[in-house]
């Protein structure tokens, strides 16, 4: 791993120790932070590390296993945080034998830093001549000095100014920096490094991550690639709408945020369906079925042009059209497409953004569907206004500064757009997870219209797929290449062959409850109890309209769930002692 003191801007390549070996992605970074980060540090200070983390199996032929996590102390949650997301930067890591670089120590001067690696080793150059300047310049500028074929990690100026909502941007297939890894203010981390971004240069590197036991990883390969593309929601929904063809089904079962979570139900839902946002890139030149890193089998990802055919977003998604559409009561396309691309540009998370602009209008700053005012509010936090300041802080913040009652967070972080008093086990997963009110820990069906489930099994589904998840995110697998029994076969095969060693299905099981164990027990020690896993009080006390929905999971089933998770004590340094927890 490349280990970057920022302090002295000094760097070494170290060997993975021992207890990290076999981890990647999620299990490596959370495992990485859990040990050498104090939970009591300050998430913007000298203590907290960066962690970035390519899966097991990125790298590697293996279909839809490109995903990259980014690891530390959350300046949003002030817990433990891991956010992940696709595009190349985690396989050109990978190939040049990289398990993680790791940014630690605090700049003494305001400068900022690009950290170019390669195959020749590590440089740090400094760069102020791209103070302020978006993800889309930055990304154009170092592709234009390092070529073309490089992996751009950056942040915007959210991330400059350290707001609590900035993310990490990292480019796609086609040099655009538009693949987020969005939740937690990793992008604030990142800037209090100093570092403004990171090159990738694979140039002289294998292809491809070999397996140990290269012929039967082969064939794995292909049997799971062949598998995925025949599967109904891939073949018929994901490649043809994208996850955008979920509005239509989460309004019907009255799961749809509207208005700062006031509905379940958008009266402009056509306008902002999968269907019209098909007809409009059809119409217009753009792209569906894109796929968002080299070889991908489900092709979820799309292209969205302006009405003038030229180029504004890629990908517009269920969770940003949900969060920046309907719980805004904003129904225009362009719109929401134009905020998506703000927030791409600027390094925002559009989750919570949308929920931050959906507080600001419960609050009057701005009226409901007042699409324009949005815009220019996303303009404000580029700029670093104070009003501006505030809404990319997050939705917990800006509740607290207008004097807002319903601010639809959890552990201070936003939302995603599946409201918990319908889509009751994801609202269980937003509720317990480690992570915050994030729905990729663990998002399961769970509409209580369609009665899936009985009284007593919503708590253990939940967890179990929390569990599930945490062994995707580790592997580096996209959750869109789950969903079936037989996925864990196909994930046990392709471990098995890649390490010429028997894995099974209770070994995937075990390591997903050691990741989730640790991530609670430094969440603990940083002062963040089980108390806190609760949904916000307006969603306790306020039927979901119109079906007046309500949470229906007792704490008792949550709690005796939950219960049969180890909990340990954590050393925190040898001057404070130990923390029971």
């Amino acid at each position: 791993m490349v280990r970057v003191n920022m302090g002295n801007v000094v760097w070494e390549m170290a060997d993975v120790p021992k207890e990290y070996e076999r981890l990647g992605g999620r299990g490596l970074t959370s495992t990485f932070v859990a040990r050498e980060v104090n939970p009591l540090c300050h998430p913007l200070g000298a203590n907290n590390k960066l962690v970035i983390a390519p899966g097991i199996l990125t790298g590697t032929t293996a279909p839809c296993t490109v995903r990259i996590s980014v690891g530390a102390k959350s300046p949003l949650t002030g817990g433990i945080k891991e956010s992940n997301c696709s595009g190349i930067a985690g396989q050109k890591l990978a190939r040049l034998g990289l398990a993680a670089v790791v940014l630690e120590g605090k700049p003494k001067t305001e400068n900022l830093h690009v950290i170019h690696i390669s195959k020749e080793g590590v440089t740090i150059h400094c760069m102020d001549e791209l103070k302020g300047k978006g993800n889309y310049e930055v990304a154009a500028a170092l592709k234009k000095k390092y070529g073309n074929h490089v992996g751009v990690v950056s942040i915007g100026p959210a991330g400059e100014m350290l707001m609590s909502a900035a993310t990490i941007a990292m480019t796609d297939q086609d040099g655009l920096p538009v693949r987020q890894a969005a939740r937690g203010g990793m992008g604030a981390v990142m800037g209090s490094k100093g570092v403004k971004a990171i090159v990738i240069d694979d140039t002289g590197a294998p292809r491809t991550v070999s397996a140990a036991s290269g012929e039967a990883f082969k064939k794995t390969v292909k049997g799971f690639a062949t598998a995925i593309a025949q599967r109904p929601r891939v073949k018929e929904g994901l490649a043809k709408y994208g996850t955008a063809r979920l509005i239509a089904f989460a309004n019907e079962v009255n799961a749809l945020p509207t208005r700062n979570f006031s509905s379940g139900q958008f009266e402009g839902v056509g306008r902002i369906s999968g269907e019209a946002l098909a007809d409009i890139i059809d119409a217009r030149g753009g792209k569906r079925g894109h796929a968002c890193y080299p070889g991908c089998v489900v092709r979820c990802s799309n292209v969205y042009m302006d009405k003038e055919g030229k180029y504004l977003t890629a990908a517009l998604e269920y969770e940003t059209i949900g969060m920046l559409g309907s719980n805004c009561g904003i129904d225009d396309l362009d719109i929401i497409a134009t905020l998506d691309h703000l927030c791409d540009d600027y390094g925002l998370d559009t989750i919570e953004l949308g929920g931050s602009i959906g507080v600001a209008m419960e609050a009057g700053v701005l009226s409901f569907s007042d699409g324009s005012r949005a815009i220019e509010l996303l303009h404000e936090i580029g700029k670093g206004t104070p009003l501006g300041r505030i809404l990319g802080n997050g939705v917990a913040i800006t509740g607290k500064v207008f004097g807002v009652t319903r601010v639809p967070a959890i552990k201070r972080q936003g939302m995603p757009a599946w409201d918990p008093r319908t889509a009751m086990a994801t609202g269980l997963t937003v509720m317990t997870s480690p992570q915050g009110a994030d729905h990729t820990a663990g998002r399961v069906p769970g509409i209580r219209e369609f009665d899936f489930f009985k009284p007593g099994t919503t708590a253990p589904l939940s967890l179990g797929m929390q569990l599930r998840v945490c062994v995707m995110d580790t592997v580096g697998l996209c959750m869109f290449a789950d969903g079936t029994p037989e996925s864990t076969e196909w994930l046990v095969k392709l471990l098995s062959a890649f390490y010429n060693q028997e894995v099974s299905s209770d070994d995937l099981v075990e390591l997903g409850k050691r990741i989730f164990e640790t991530e609670r027990n430094f969440n603990l020690a940083a002062g963040i109890s089980r108390v806190e896993d609760r949904l916000p009080e307006f969603m306790t006390m306020e039927p979901l309209p119109p079906t007046k929905s309500l949470f229906t999971v007792t704490q008792d089933e949550i709690d005796e769930t939950f219960s049969s998770l180890k909990y340990q004590k954590i050393k925190l340094s040898e001057t404070e002692g130990e923390h029971l927890i």
